[in-house]
């Protein structure tokens, strides 16, 4: 007989809860998280609005009545200091873009995920 108010049922287990998102290679236990599916051409489109918010605020700034090199410190500051806030998601794809591609040239040419820095055996001694 079914329960109509549900009283009666266990919670599903883990797996009747649904489809999860697939990365497309098992991770190792003490690997770290998997990065989230890369956006094409999102350090692009980073640099795109960038662009864009430095040539809005140049031209804000020059018609409030700044000129020569205040106008160009100022757009750089002012705009850096907006896309700061402004572009949080899209810095995001693009840092995890240039993540992943880091890690493929990683294993495309034999690197090691060695994240000591330089070796100490190469290192000048005084």
């Amino acid at each position: 007989m079914s329960d109509p108010d549900g009283v009666g049922t266990p919670p599903p287990a883990p797996a009747d809860l649904g489809p999860t998102p697939t990365t497309g290679s098992p991770a190792a236990p003490d690997s770290a998280p998997a990065l989230p599916e890369p956006i094409p051409h999102a350090g692009a489109r980073y640099a795109a609005l960038r662009l864009l918010m430095l040539a809005a605020v140049g031209g804000i700034l020059y018609l409030v009545g700044m000129r020569g090199w205040l106008l160009a410190f100022a757009a750089v500051l002012v705009s850096g200091i907006v896309s700061l806030f402004l572009f949080i998601k899209q810095r995001n794809d693009a840092a995890v873009n240039l993540e992943r591609s880091l890690e493929h040239w990683k294993q495309r040419h034999g690197h090691e995920d060695d994240d000591t820095g330089e070796d100490e055996d190469e290192l000048p001694r005084a």
